[in-house]
């Protein structure tokens, strides 16, 4: 069945994202295409039995059988696998939706970005604050650039001055960010 299509992706999760004609199409190893209620306009790959889609409507996202999670009404989505979270926008909001679409933060952001180590970043205006991945507000947006967690700790500037902070959002120490720095150096 591979040769029906322009384009077959290499397989995530034993399926693979295959393009024809305009559409894509999500098919299994053993070409059986994978029905969804419209046509797909984009397919991402999937991770932990869930992808993110496009149809003329908006971003969904379904599950391994093509059956909808979050209907397909999101101008943007992003499914964050790793934490098992998706973050979505309507009408220029984000917020935080758990695996089966239900929505987990009460206090919206204009942008969210990548999800890791139990957290989120989202902006506001021009002020960025942290989110646990449970959808709870850490805090304020008080930071003017916020960086993703990697190994517990995130690059954060505020008024003027950068440094780094732990996952209890507070600064790590003159002693402490020197480590940092030197690990980062190693990588």
């Amino acid at each position: 069945m591979p040769e029906l299509f322009d384009e077959v992706c290499p397989p995530s999760e034993m399926i693979c994202r295959a393009y024809r004609g305009g559409y894509w199409y999500y098919i299994t190893l053993d070409n059986r295409v994978i029905p969804t209620e419209r046509p797909l306009l984009a397919a991402f790959d999937f991770y932990e039995g869930r992808a993110v889609v496009r149809t003329e409507r908006g971003y969904g996202l379904i599950d391994n059988s093509g059956k909808w999670i979050m209907r397909d009404r999101w101008s943007d989505m992003a499914w964050h696998g790793s934490e098992n979270i998706a973050t979505a926008s309507a009408d220029g909001i984000w917020h935080i939706y758990n695996r089966s679409g239900q929505q987990l933060s009460t206090i919206g952001a204009e942008w969210m970005g990548d999800a890791g180590e139990g957290f989120v970043v989202g902006r506001r205006g021009s002020k960025y604050a942290y989110y646990s991945t449970s959808g709870k507000l850490l805090g304020d947006f008080i930071y003017d650039q916020a960086g993703s967690f990697n190994d517990g700790v995130a690059l954060v500037e505020r008024r003027g001055s950068r440094y780094y902070i732990d996952t209890t959002l507070h600064k790590l120490s003159a002693h402490e960010q020197e480590k940092v720095l030197a690990r980062n150096k190693t990588k």
